[in-house]
């Protein structure tokens, strides 16, 4: 019954969430690639839900001579996830797990519940990030996760082999730094991303698991151990690194190939270490839906040769702010409301990083002096802006240069500068509150707001992008 609410809870999310950004969660449910988290977060009061399947693609089917007969698992996982942005840098995601688990042992004595389908532990994980990169200048990013297991899982499930797979009933955690750095950008402004990942796992202190309730390779080794039952490691070492590359990239999306190593020195006693690589794709859509699969190839005797892993997800609310058109409209201004009406300037153009114009700025900015000669007496207060990268005082300076940049070049044209003032909002106010590449491009902008005009008028351009 708990299982089926939470499917259905998470299921009303996705459908009736508008439209996001293309900020993919993993399976365990924290922004990054398929498997392994990153450094990103989602913006405060952003969501993102999916759900993923993996399962074997090969059964490693086992003939016991102690048993007299062959031995086979089969097992199957379908998460649910989700997170949500809290401030600037945290967010907070949810994992919940249902597992279907098949054990084919005709005549073993070992366990009482040789088929459980159930939830397993459902996993919480704050993650904040410390710093992005080209923050005060670092050449790359940090960000620290935190996990707790909630025991509601089962001991008849086998016992844990990595942090997505902590699923008896015990509480449990993990600790865990992420640095990522971006490697290389393709044409269009994709970014090549490098991961990596270092920490600490804590599948915490069960009771001894069943021998045989365990996945086949891990069974095979304790088997010919004579270990009747499993003893689970308080605390491993675990690690992983991760390569995103972009394929294609246009107006409806992008497409990312990914690679994945993960490893750990072996939660279960006397069982070799884990250790998997993971090669898969992830299609998604610039409104926030993402499509993703990919093959696990088990490296090590304690995992599965091959598993199979998909998913779709979902990210959002970020619908863009419409852009300013003709008409008047009443608007809050130094503590009064005014009316105002709103004339579209020619877009004005900063490259990445730069408070300089371009010439096809230029030539915009003289169409915009056009426009202002025409009232006498006429007041404007030219706003900078700036995209998402950077710290907030580093915005904030370079906001008030393009915005500063504007008024001399509106000087140069005879636009009386003493009617000209500026101000900076640096990345606070987005035009559009999305990290794609074009929508960095339209925040990078100058808004024009006219404060005083004969007739009692007022006047208020439309947003101008650099």
């Amino acid at each position: 019954m708990m299982a089926r609410k939470v499917l259905v809870g998470v299921m009303m999310l996705f459908l009736v969430s508008p439209a996001g950004a293309y900020t993919p969660p993993t399976e365990t449910g924290e922004s990054g690639l398929l498997t392994l988290p990153t450094t990103a977060t989602l913006p405060p009061g952003k969501v993102s839900v999916g759900v993923y399947h993996r399962r074997d693609i090969e059964n490693d089917v086992i003939f016991e001579p102690e048993l007299g007969h062959l031995r086979d698992t089969d097992a199957k996982q379908t998460s649910f996830v989700a997170g949500i942005g809290i401030i600037n840098g945290l967010e907070l995601s949810l994992d919940v797990p249902l597992i279907h688990y098949d054990i084919d042992r005709p005549g073993d004595e070992f366990g009482e519940n040789p088929e459980p389908r159930d939830i397993g532990n459902i996993h919480v994980s704050p993650k904040f990030r410390l710093f992005r990169e080209g923050d005060n200048g670092m050449p790359l990013g940090l960000a620290f996760l935190g996990s707790v297991n909630i025991p509601t899982g089962s001991d008849n499930f086998a016992a844990p082999m990595d942090r997505n797979t902590m699923h008896a009933e015990n509480v449990g955690g993990e600790v865990m730094g992420i640095l990522d750095k971006e490697l290389f950008t393709l044409p269009g402004d994709a970014p090549a991303v490098f991961t990596l990942n270092v920490g600490g796992l804590f599948p915490g202190e069960p009771d001894n698991l069943k021998l045989g309730q365990q996945t086949e390779r891990v069974y095979s080794q304790l088997r010919r151990k004579g270990f009747p039952e499993v003893k689970v490691a308080n605390a491993v070492v675990e690690g992983g690194a991760g390569l995103q590359v972009p394929l294609w990239k246009d107006y409806v999306g992008q497409l990312d190939w990914m690679t994945e190593f993960r490893a750990n020195s072996g939660t279960l006693d006397e069982v070799d270490e884990y250790r998997q690589v993971l090669v898969g794709a992830r299609y998604g859509v610039h409104n926030g839906l993402a499509l993703a699969g990919g093959v696990d190839f088990g490296l090590s005797n304690s995992v599965n040769r091959y598993e199979v892993l998909v998913g779709a997800s979902y990210t959002g609310p970020q619908p863009p702010r419409a852009l300013g058109g003709p008409g008047k409209t009443k608007v809050v201004y130094r503590d009064r409301v005014i009316e105002v009406e709103r004339v579209l300037f020619t877009d004005v153009n900063f490259l990445f990083d730069k408070a300089s114009l371009t010439n096809l700025g230029r030539g915009q900015v003289y169409l915009i002096a056009q426009k202002l000669k025409e009232g006498k007496n006429v007041k404007i207060e030219i706003h900078g802006h700036t995209d998402y990268i950077g710290t907030d005082e580093y915005n904030k300076t370079l906001g008030l240069k393009r915005a500063e940049s504007i008024k001399a070049e509106l000087g140069k044209l005879n636009v009386d500068p003493a009617q000209i003032s500026t101000v900076s909002f640096g990345e606070e106010k987005p035009l559009i509150d999305m990290k794609t590449p074009w929508a960095r491009a339209v925040n990078r902008r100058v808004e024009f707001v006219v404060v005083g005009e004969p007739k009692e008028r007022t006047q208020r351009s439309g947003e101008s992008s650099r």
